[in-house]
């Protein structure tokens, strides 16, 4: 047997990796879907995403499986894989918001929180120009010229935003 077969036959092919990952058991699959959330929270994705996306790359031929290597094991390593990527892809990021919302750089890690806070304000238009003004280190006279609201108004709002904000802080703790 030349090195390339032995090497071959080393590794599971696609249609034992779908057979194998088919008759995963429940707990196997529970204890993939914790690791899958241990991993997610540290990068800020979906941890069923980032489970699905283990699978595929597993599927599709771009993640080897070596035969010597039970299905939680690899499958648990290639989450971790795949998590270090989305993280180290995240800190290559250099998107955040201006007071109109717009792009403008910010560091990588504060991306994911960045938007976490102005997913607060979807349905508080108001709210999302003021929190993406003062993101963007607006002045105050700008900001509220900003958020279209008279100098009352903007002193409820500005008060609704900071109690959703520490409310926000709060449950992630």
């Amino acid at each position: 047997m030349d090195a390339l077969t032995s090497h071959q036959t080393a590794l599971l092919s696609q249609p034992e990796a779908a057979l194998t990952i088919a008759r995963l058991s429940d707990g196997e699959k529970i204890a993939l879907l914790k690791v899958a959330r241990l991993f997610a929270r540290s990068v800020h994705a979906d941890y069923l995403e980032l489970l699905r996306e283990a699978v595929s790359r597993v599927l599709a031929g771009t993640k080897a499986w070596p035969r010597k290597v039970n299905a939680v094991e690899f499958l648990s390593g290639a989450i971790r894989s795949i998590a270090w990527d989305w993280k180290n892809e995240r800190s290559r990021m250099t998107a955040g918001v201006d007071a109109k919302g717009a792009a403008v750089p910010r560091a990588g890690d504060a991306v994911g929180e960045v938007n976490n806070i102005l997913a607060l304000f979807d349905h508080d238009e108001a709210g999302r120009r003021i929190v993406a003004a003062m993101m963007s280190g607006a002045k105050v006279e700008q900001i509220e010229t900003i958020s279209g609201l008279d100098r009352a108004g903007y002193e409820v709002k500005r008060t609704d935003i900071r109690r959703r904000i520490e409310n926000f802080f709060a449950a992630e703790r």
